[in-house]
């Protein structure tokens, strides 16, 4: 099992909700993946938001 980190702006929109879709399939395979965003939009346990001054 590998831990893997994928950044996105947010989780929503296009590219955030692609970003989402990798991180459930490397999940599915038995890693453990976070998707680390910005702007946090859903309930999912897989994103955790990340605070800037």
């Amino acid at each position: 099992m590998n831990n893997i980190v994928v950044f996105a702006t947010d989780d929503l929109g296009g590219a955030g909700k692609a970003a989402l879709r990798i991180v459930k399939v490397f999940n599915r395979a038995g890693h453990n993946c976070k998707l680390l965003v910005r702007n946090k939009q859903t309930n999912d346990n897989n994103v955790v938001r990340i605070y800037f001054k």
